[in-house]
Parts: C-alpha cells; sequence; structure tokens
C-alpha cells in the first residue's frame, strides 16, 4: 500500500491492487477532527479515481470508537456518501471496530445506507477479507 496521507488520527492509503483507497481510524476524534479526515478522504478519492476507475471505498475501523448519530448520518450523507455516489460508488467495506461503540456507529451508518440504497455497506474481520470481496465488486 501506498501512503498519501498521515496524521495522529489517520492514515489514507492506496491499495493499487483491489484498487481501494483504505482510510485507517487511529482513535478517538472530535467531531471536527473527524469532518476533516472525511473531507480529505473525498479529495484524495476524487483524485485517484481518474487514475483507477474502479476505485474502492475501504475504511479500517478497527480503531473506531464510535461517533455521535448526526456525525454518522452527516458521513453516510452530505459529508462523504452522497459525494462518493456521485462519483459512482456503490460499495462500502469497514473492517468491524473492536469497541463497542464503534460497532454501534458501524450499525447506525449501514442503517442509513440501507435506507437510502445508495450504497451497501459491509463489515469484515480484516482488511484482507474486506480486498477479497472488494475485488469481486465494482465501485
Amino acid at each position: 500500500m501506498i501512503i498519501l496521507a498521515d496524521s495522529s488520527n489517520g492514515t489514507h492509503s492506496l491499495d493499487p491492487t483491489v484498487p481501494s483507497l483504505v482510510y485507517t481510524i487511529k482513535g478517538a476524534m472530535t467531531v471536527s477532527e473527524t469532518k476533516e479526515q472525511m473531507y480529505l478522504y473525498y479529495e484524495l478519492f476524487a483524485k485517484y479515481i481518474k487514475e483507477y476507475p474502479n476505485l474502492k471505498w475501504v475504511v479500517d475501523g478497527t480503531k473506531h470508537v464510535g461517533n455521535d448519530p448526526e456525525l454518522d448520518a452527516w458521513i453516510a450523507g452530505e459529508g462523504l456518501g452522497d459525494k462518493l455516489v456521485a462519483l459512482g460508488v456503490r460499495n462500502f467495506a469497514m473492517i468491524f471496530p473492536e469497541d463497542v461503540f464503534g460497532q454501534i456507529s458501524l450499525h447506525t451508518t449501514e442503517g442509513i445506507f440501507a435506507q437510502t440504497g445508495k450504497i451497501t455497506q459491509r463489515a469484515f474481520p480484516s482488511l484482507e477479507k474486506a480486498h477479497e470481496f472488494m475485488k469481486t465488486v465494482e465501485h
């Protein structure tokens, strides 16, 4: 994987073999820090989808400790989800969080995506399993 951006909050990496843009969460973040990371993710995705037209949305949420439900709704909607849908994304893979609050957050976004029908979200026990699946779907 190629590291594109790294901070105390997370790492954005490109795996050209899938291809996927992987955001690895490093732990707890404030709302503004989370939004900053999501804006960066979108900018990177919009840039790299030109080179990799079937680029996949993957988040390693192993260290995710959860978000406020309003922030989850923002991420799934106008903050990131809707923008990625506009780029053609239809699938989202997340590595299952260790923390129970991270798991609740994962289920919140999963429910929002299920209601809208725009994106199918799936959780996996490892990045390897997520990538195996993502290689079988378009976007």
